[in-house]
């Protein structure tokens, strides 16, 4: 009997999971979407929709004629693993008034508890991406036996694991590696090399980014035809603002058109807007090298990288206000924006920030990580990738999330801020290069075997043949 997958098909994954659907053919793919556009796209490429959260939604609205409304199962956090509110750490619930939030977690909750009570899937297929609905499937898939199968890409690329739990900082084992090793081995050392000389980096960075066109390809990126990248200048303000009208218009006509995401998202487009329109001069420059330097890169937010690997830290404002209280005297925190939200310390609490101490600098989104962590002597990331680079560069780092090299070499773990002015005091020293380089080396290793060949996100080669064809072998290895 033919597996049962159950696919998070939102977004560009409303396109790709039905494309891998019909080239898997021992395997039944079923699909939960976000609106009508979703399904339209799932359907025309031949998949089947189980599951609408806009239609789920806009029913239970309509036809609610009680004061029921949602509360939490008492057995939710012990289930899932999760020790923190389904509800309270959504994007997007939490813009909605109080009543109608409730009812919409209310449809959401029953909506798929009855599809779990109609279908019995074997496995759950998604992005990691902290919603509401994702929590509420991650418990009933615990409740039935469903096993979830997160995607995660590898710091290298073009190779990407599977995890188990939301929290997916730790692959899922794989059941088998038969690549040659050798050609594995080279590609990491390569990478690390090309790292180290700044030459290689994650494709949503504008500097590595597969796609070189220079044209404004928002909508190629909504499909996944192009990477995630943003790019200054006054077409992205422009298409920003249209974004923010639409959020608008959707927010003032729901639940009567739109989704509850779309409609419970202006605040989120009126924060990107924001960011865009911070001018470039109310930037520091990058620093000469100091070993009084200490870097914090700031993460995209909001995104899963701060709300599941990093629940203790997801409040990078508050955090950073720790480590200038704990940092000793005479050292200053360099912030260097991530490169895709650039502008964002021009908002208004970062800005009372800078005022509030003189130990804080910032740096814009665009300018090199890897030139600033190379001034500097000690990495403070939550749960960044940059982390990363700053061991590759020979830097001592500090890490609050939990992230996949939070047991490499020269990395220092905390649980708490307290753990902060002892450290900052002394910082653990540098690893040898050669040590730390060996130890890399062996630790991406047992990454890379735990992973898979292939990239599911976003880029111009995401549905070439081959790529396609990667990522399909993973599923069947994954899900079998």
């Amino acid at each position: 009997m033919s597996k049962k997958i159950l696919c998070l098909s939102r977004s560009y994954l409303s396109k790709l999971y039905p494309i891998l659907a019909s080239r898997d053919t021992e395997r039944e793919y079923y699909h939960i979407v976000q609106n009508l556009s979703e399904q339209r796209r799932v359907e025309k490429l031949g998949g089947t929709v189980v599951l609408n959260i806009e239609t789920l939604v806009k029913s239970a609205i309509s036809n609610h004629t009680d004061n029921t409304a949602w509360q939490e199962p008492e057995d939710f956090r012990e289930v899932t693993g999760f020790a923190w509110s389904p509800l309270y750490t959504d994007r997007y619930l939490l813009n909605l008034p109080e009543n109608l939030r409730l009812r919409v977690a209310e449809a959401v909750h029953q909506g798929i508890e009855k599809l779990f009570n109609d279908y019995d899937f074997d496995f759950f297929l998604s992005e990691p991406v902290a919603l509401f609905t994702t929590h509420i499937l991650f418990y009933f898939c615990m409740k039935n036996g469903t096993q979830p199968r997160l995607w995660v890409n590898c710091y290298f690329p073009n190779y990407f694991f599977f995890a188990s739990t939301l929290d997916y900082s730790r692959p899922h084992p794989r059941p088998s590696f038969d690549e040659d090793t050798t050609e594995l081995d080279a590609l990491i050392e390569q990478f690390c090399t090309n790292v180290i000389e700044d030459k290689a980096g994650p494709a949503y960075h504008f500097s590595f980014s597969k796609d070189r066109v220079k044209n404004l390809n928002y909508f190629k990126q909504r499909v996944g035809d192009a990477s995630l990248v943003l790019r200054p200048g006054l077409k992205t303000k422009f298409l920003q603002m249209i974004r923010l009208s639409r959020a608008f218009i959707l927010r003032c006509t729901f639940p009567y058109k739109g989704d509850f995401q779309s409609a419970a998202s202006l605040k989120e487009h009126w924060f990107y807007f924001k960011c865009l329109i911070t001018p470039r001069s109310y930037y520091d420059s990058l620093p000469t090298p100091n070993d009084n330097i200490v870097v914090f890169p700031l993460q995209y937010e909001p995104e899963a990288s701060l709300l599941y690997a990093a629940p203790d830290f997801y409040n990078q404002l508050a955090f950073v206000e720790t480590i200038l209280r704990a940092l000793p005297d005479g050292k200053t925190l360099y912030i260097k924006e991530h490169p895709n939200q650039f502008g964002a310390l021009g908002l208004k609490p970062w800005r009372l920030l800078r005022k509030k101490y003189h130990n804080i600098r910032y740096i814009y989104g665009r300018e090199s990580g890897r030139e600033l962590i190379r001034m500097s002597s000690l990495v403070i990331t939550v749960s960044s990738t940059a982390g990363m680079d700053g061991i590759l560069l020979g830097k001592p780092v500090i890490v609050a999330g939990r992230v996949f090299y939070d047991d490499y070499p020269n990395v220092t773990r905390i649980s708490g801020y307290h753990e902060l002015p002892k450290l900052l005091r002394a910082p653990p020293p540098p690893a040898p290069a050669e040590i730390a380089a060996q130890e890399v080396m062996k630790k991406f290793k047992e990454l890379a075997l735990n992973s898979y060949s292939g990239d599911p996100q976003p880029s111009p080669a995401l549905y070439t043949e081959e790529n396609i064809r990667k990522l399909v072998a993973a599923i069947a290895a994954a899900c079998t």
